[in-house]
């Protein structure tokens, strides 16, 4: 999902190094080798794993469940929900919500993520030029609006929950991450699914 936290580029990140417990690599839910660690936030850690048995690789969120209150854990399902009815170039691709007993843990099986936040590029080079700043909005912009769509609300949309993944020709591709705090209206039967509580990030 996310872009990892040594050997950054501009817009790439290196492979790291095997997670290891011991002498043996660190594998979780039987099937998920840990490459390196990518970064941690109030949802989980996030791990870049490899997956022994096809080789894919992916971004894992993992949260342990006997860390949390209930609500965390059902604002980590509602993430996975929300993410996984949005299909878009834009948005992080989720493929899977997974149980695993033997951890108490859940994890969020989503798209590997090679780039940096686009805060982070902020931050490093200042204001955008305008057609830099055109080419980041409109995609997002019409992300949002398949999400919307699609009866998906993000709500915490911020400079850190878009990862700028590098693409050929040098350029960056924005993607939407992070539907921890997502509005999910079921129109059918006439509720909304929410995280109770504040909403979004504090300015």
């Amino acid at each position: 999902m996310l872009a990892g936290d040594d050997g950054a580029t501009q817009c790439g990140y290196g492979a790291g190094r095997g997670v290891t417990q011991g002498e043996a690599p660190l594998v979780l839910a039987g099937k998920y080798r840990v490459l390196r660690r990518i970064g941690a936030g109030g949802m989980g850690v996030v791990l870049a794993v490899e997956n022994v048995r096809t080789g894919g690789l992916f971004a894992l969120k993992v949260l342990r469940r006997a860390t949390v209150p209930d609500e965390m854990v059902r604002r980590f399902v509602l993430e996975a929900r929300a993410a996984v009815r949005v299909k878009h170039p834009n948005v992080v691709q989720v493929f899977d919500l997974e149980d695993d007993p033997e951890t108490a843990s859940l994890y969020i099986v989503q798209e590997l993520l090679e780039g940096e936040t686009l805060g982070a590029r902020l931050r490093r080079d200042g204001a955008l030029a305008l057609d830099d700043a055109l080419a980041i909005a409109e995609p997002l912009m019409e992300a949002l609006a398949l999400a919307h769509g699609m009866d998906v609300v993000h709500r915490d949309l911020k400079p850190e929950n878009v990862i700028l993944v590098a693409a050929p020709g040098g350029r960056c591709v924005p993607k939407l991450i992070d539907f921890g705090i997502a509005k999910l209206l079921d129109r059918g039967a006439g509720s909304i699914l929410t995280a109770e509580g504040m909403i979004g990030t504090p300015a």
